[in-house]
């Protein structure tokens, strides 16, 4: 008998294979998975790994717009007929809340093993045994990084727990291994050593704990996510371990041998991972055509202009120069708050602004929920969050360069910000955590002791991208509006973008 699992990770609301930036269409989303699932001529298990609420303009259409009609996710999933569905991080940037609101009818197929409620209860149900036809059991552990609290902000998680992944699925495991045929293990998390090598990627926290679980003894399918690194690999004791890129641009696929035996069953299973080149369903698209008829008109109005040449076309060069849409978002953040200080970043793709700004281009600039915040730090945190997004560049051959830790194992321009209010420079002769060589705030050194405001975003003031040294800072104040929706106001109340662009960063590296 044969049976395949198809998996999905990192879908972030691409229902469609729109590019809402560019208003193309792309080798992406679940309508092109959709005709792709039609051919499948055996029985499948079609599972989500998370990340389905954010990441899209079109969901942000519909909560802001929109919410009176059902749901585009259900209506997606319901018609691709997912059986399970994992949680993601991202699942929780509007509230726990809206995610058991939007997930309602799902909650039977919702997983998560590591998630605890205050009552010390699972929200949703941490495994399921799916049996086959033919009395094969298969076991699915669902489990997302528990990494969470130290980027969503507070109010979202509220009561909420967030157990050790490793651990988790070491108990799942003793659990169901003696009790189905086979086991699978849905992780919303990448990897922190390469599977081959053992060689450490990226920050060694417990964010991706992907290696040590594809150590674990009993575990005939890890399914990852999270990083948006394509990997398919089989471990040496026979484990099979698959993690997608994002946007479904492509798709995971296990076939299973099954053949059943006086004692048993055996099994073979075999992987890949399918771009996805397939033709839209029309199906699909028929019932979100309205809603995303109305997304497309609402992204092409045009909201004002730039005197300034304000496009971007790379992502090195725009830090490397600072680039003046990071000015425009301290000028617009400082405005806001009256912060002494100001730090922005922007998303890896961001494409900067045309001459005529669209609300097309302000959503590809601002593509994560985040809001705004002020926090009150001292000159050392200040000098310590200065050394950590001097850690992006370093020198080849005397060449300016993207350090290699963010760019594997996934691409994290967004994490180097920028900063004004002051004026400051980076030695990149000198090694990571000494690289500041100038740090001034109206023309004076800055001493350790001195106190600032600091505007920045809710990721960032939580620690995100290894910032440790906001977590100790006091929380001054919040905004609810999202940067986007501050941008949004900010060009139509004033029209026309046009200051002088300040230099006030330095870049030595001889």
């Amino acid at each position: 008998m044969q049976y395949k699992i198809i998996y999905t990770s990192d879908v972030h609301g691409q229902l469609l294979a729109s590019d809402y930036a560019t208003d193309t269409e792309e080798n992406q989303g679940l309508s092109r998975l959709s005709t792709h699932l039609k051919d499948v001529k055996t029985d499948y298990l079609l599972l989500d790994n998370g990340d389905f609420l954010q990441g899209s303009v079109f969901l942000d259409y519909h909560r802001k717009f929109a919410s009176n009609q059902p749901h585009p996710i259900r209506t997606a999933y319901n018609h691709l007929g997912y059986d399970l569905i994992n949680l993601g991080n991202h699942d929780f940037n509007y509230g726990f809340d809206y995610l058991c609101e939007v997930m309602a009818p799902f909650k039977d197929r919702l997983l998560c093993a590591n998630l605890i409620d205050a009552n010390n209860e699972h929200p949703f149900r941490p495994y399921h045994i799916k049996t086959l036809a033919n009395g094969f059991t298969i076991g699915i552990i669902g489990l997302i990084t528990q990494y969470i609290p130290n980027w969503e902000k507070p109010e979202h998680i509220e009561g909420l727990t967030f157990l050790d992944a490793y651990q988790t699925a070491k108990t799942y495991v003793e659990r169901l291994r003696d009790q189905v045929d086979y086991l699978v293990v849905l992780y919303h998390g990448g990897f922190e050593k390469d599977l081959k090598t053992g060689a450490p990627i990226g920050r060694q926290t417990d964010e991706n704990q992907g290696c040590k679980l594809a150590h674990i003894d009993g575990i005939d399918l890890l399914l990852c996510g999270h990083q948006h690194l394509p990997t398919v690999q089989r471990m040496s004791h026979g484990t099979l371990v698959l993690q997608t890129n994002s946007n479904v641009k492509d798709f995971g696929e296990v076939t299973l041998e099954i053949e059943a035996k006086d004692t048993g069953f055996s099994f073979e299973q075999n992987a890949r991972l399918i771009d996805n080149t397939f033709a839209n369903d029309e199906t699909i698209v028929a019932s979100l055509k309205e809603l995303e008829t109305r997304t497309q008109k609402w992204l092409d109005r045009p909201v004002g202009n730039t005197k300034l040449a304000m496009e971007m076309r790379d992502a090195l060069d725009a830090r490397k120069n600072k680039h003046p849409l990071f000015e425009w978002i301290n000028r617009l953040q400082l405005d806001l708050t009256g912060a002494d200080i100001s730090a922005s970043s922007l998303p890896n793709d961001a494409p900067g602004f045309k001459k005529t700004i669209r609300l097309r281009d302000i959503a590809a600039n601002f593509v994560y929920p985040n809001t705004l915040q002020v926090l009150k730090i001292n000159g050392r945190q200040l000098k310590e969050a200065l050394e950590r997004s001097a850690e992006y560049f370093t020198l080849d051959n005397g060449v300016i360069t993207v350090d290699r830790d963010f760019l594997y194992p996934k691409t994290e321009h967004y994490n180097y910000d920028v900063f004004d209010g002051i004026t400051y420079g980076f030695d990149l002769t000198k090694p990571k955590g000494s690289r500041v060589f100038k740090l001034h705030y109206e023309g004076k050194p800055v001493d350790d002791k001195q106190q600032f405001t600091i505007a920045l975003n809710n990721y960032r003031a939580q620690g995100g991208g290894d910032y440790w040294m906001y977590q100790q800072a006091e929380l001054v104040k919040s905004y609810d509006q999202s940067l986007f929706d501050l941008a949004q106001q900010a060009i139509e109340k004033n029209k026309t973008i046009d200051f002088s662009p300040t230099n006030n960063f330095e870049l030595k590296t001889t």
